[in-house]
């Protein structure tokens, strides 16, 4: 596999607008080497222009994933925010979004994550579920 060869004929698709065939190409890249998370946020980019909010949001997912495991909190944040533009009732995205904060240390915007998520499952009549997030927001 010739990577720059690949991203040279991604770019040319690009620059044509033909957003799934630059897919593609950025695809065969992330099938050689799957930790190649740059570009893989690239094809998260690319889908979500593209209007694939489906395929665009899962890609983000596995973006956010892979930065949290590695401790890169602050990258984390940025992707999930990315995810909440697509879909801000992600409730489960919330709650990551809550647990970066706290990992970051940053309490006032866990707490606020936290009481976005006991809202909308309020509003979805999940009062179990929204019981057991409060208690998260409480040990904090």
């Amino acid at each position: 596999m010739n990577k720059s060869k690949i991203i040279a004929t991604a770019q040319k698709f690009l620059q044509k607008g033909q957003f799934s065939k630059a897919i593609k190409e950025y695809l065969k890249i992330v099938a050689e080497d799957s930790n190649d998370i740059r570009t893989w946020l690239k094809i998260a980019d690319l889908y979500s222009k593209s209007g694939d909010l489906v395929n665009a949001t899962e890609t983000y997912r596995k973006v956010a994933d892979y930065y949290a495991k590695q401790g890169f909190y602050l990258k984390a944040v940025a992707v999930n925010k990315q995810i909440l533009k697509i879909d801000p009732n992600l409730v489960d995205v919330h709650i990551e979004l809550a647990n970066l904060y706290k990992q970051l240390g940053l309490l006032g915007d866990a707490i606020a994550q936290y009481q976005s998520v006991i809202a909308q499952l309020e509003y979805q009549g999940r009062r179990v579920d929204s019981i057991e997030v409060f208690r998260k927001m409480l040990e904090l």
